[in-house]
């Protein structure tokens, strides 16, 4: 593949291409980037034919358009893979200058299907070996990177960006809605991009979209993602993503979310909104193709049977408010004064969003016991998901023991999230016991009272121990 240094200091041939490279770039730095890693990934034997290929526009003019550059670019794009190609196009569908999680983008092109199987190894697995190299080619920037130096988030630059946005459009794969688009008329794409703002959606075929992602504020919220998302025009939905969205979700737009049965991914957690959802549908266990559930700052305490029959689910996230607006326990005239108020609740005289809010935050107070962590009550037959690499936050508290013991079942369980607050020290012991079972795991959080006994201590070292590093 691409040579080293020393190569290029001791074979003049080596030199005089990548110097030809540089001027056919322009000196300009991200044309050199991303040419240079494109070549990077090609034997040095095929660099001179490369080098003939390129576009002379950046050479011969001193100050290129935006245009030249992009012509230039462009190959670095049609260089690439056929397997790293969609997953590339896909991320047109994230709107400028926004950062994208490196978590929440694989486990998007594993539900799309985007990732290949190979052997020896999770999908998961292949699918951060598929961001690792668009690293590697310069095709995405690093935004955030841990101590280790692994990146953890991207950017896609400008110039990047408009190349897949305009080829996406071409191939009808993405389709972008934002707010400088008054009237849209748009046929079969296969991804629905919402970046806020009051527009309507003319003449798109629902039923071909497989995902349709929210960003920001959205006037046409009722239309896209009110009780008619779960109507059969989204009969191919695979993704329904709306993490930064700007809107709070309620109860009534997820009742009938069994409907969408082709649906892998579902992200109702709204941005910074909390939403107003109190209870997954028993519909929930006809998703039978789900594999990720994202559900966090929701005011869902108990999670319910039908969970079990999702064998398919990878990543279970799941957590609800720890504080109280209207139903403070340590409140109780201010609480008593909301109980009294709620028959005006269910009346015209009260906005929606007010009724909403109060009725999932009376539901969670009265389904946890009024509890002040974050954690839900998993239920008996959790067991059953043996796919599950991703468990938050479980209330130990809410919990009953056959389920805590079911945890020790999930072999490939990589990452525990458990509050234990209140808990009794049985059910602490029985979590233990089931931790020592888990061989794949690799991160546990437990949020622990700040008073406990020195047993309770000693079992946690035990039940960690086969975890850490001889």
């Amino acid at each position: 593949m691409g040579e080293n240094k020393e190569d290029m200091k001791n074979d003049n041939n080596l030199k005089s291409i990548v110097t030809q490279l540089v001027k056919k770039c322009g000196c300009l730095p991200l044309a050199i980037v991303t040419i240079g890693a494109m070549f990077a990934n090609k034997p040095s034997s095929k660099w001179e034919e490369m080098c003939r290929q390129l576009p002379s526009e950046l050479e011969s003019n001193p100050s290129p358009g935006v245009k030249a550059i992009r012509r230039v670019v462009t190959l670095s794009y049609d260089h690439l893979p056929s397997h790293l190609k969609p997953c590339y196009l896909y991320l047109s569908i994230f709107p400028e200058d926004i950062e994208i999680k490196r978590r929440h983008l694989v486990n998007r092109w594993v539900a799309e299907g985007l990732v290949r199987a190979r052997v020896g190894m999770t999908i998961s697995d292949v699918g951060e070996s598929y961001f690792d190299e668009l690293i590697s080619r310069s095709m995405i920037q690093p935004s955030r990177v841990n101590v280790e130096g692994r990146v953890k988030s991207c950017r896609v630059h400008d110039i990047m960006r408009d190349i897949i946005v305009s080829i996406s459009k071409e191939e009808n794969f993405v389709y972008s809605a934002g707010d400088n688009v008054p009237t849209v008329v748009v046929e079969k794409f296969r991804h629905l991009s919402c970046h806020g703002g009051n527009y309507p959606i003319v003449g798109i075929d629902f039923s071909r979209v497989r995902s349709l992602t929210v960003f920001g504020k959205l006037d046409q919220r009722p239309m896209l993602v009110g009780s008619s998302i779960c109507l059969a025009q989204f009969t191919m939905l695979r993704v329904l993503d709306l993490e930064n969205a700007r809107f709070r979700v309620a109860q009534k737009d997820i009742n009938n979310i069994g409907s969408l049965r082709h649906l892998r991914y579902l992200n109702m957690k709204t941005g910074i909104w909390s939403n107003n959802i109190y209870a997954l549908p028993s519909s929930i266990g006809k998703l039978q193709n789900l594999q990720v559930l994202d559900i966090r700052k929701s005011e869902i305490s108990t999670l319910p049977t039908d969970i079990s029959k999702l064998l398919m689910l990878r990543i279970l996230r799941c957590s609800k408010r720890n504080d109280y607006c209207y139903f403070d326990p340590q409140e109780p005239i201010e609480c008593l004064k909301h109980m009294l108020r709620m028959p005006l609740m269910l009346t015209p005289l009260v906005g929606s969003t007010t009724r909403n809010a109060t009725i999932a935050e009376l539901h969670k107070a009265y389904s946890s016991h009024w509890s002040r962590t974050e954690g839900v009550r998993v239920p008996t037959g959790i067991s059953k998901l043996k796919e599950l690499q991703v468990l938050e936050v479980v209330d130990l508290k809410l919990t009953k023991s056959k389920a805590i013991q079911e945890l020790g079942e999930l072999h490939r369980l990589q990452k525990l999230w458990v509050t234990t607050k209140g808990a009794q020290d049985k059910k602490r012991k029985t979590l233990c016991e089931a931790i020592e079972k888990l061989s794949s795991l690799q991160s546990l959080c437990v949020d622990e009272d700040y008073y406990f006994r020195t047993e309770t201590l000693e079992c946690w070292v035990l039940a960690i121990s086969p975890l850490l590093p001889c």
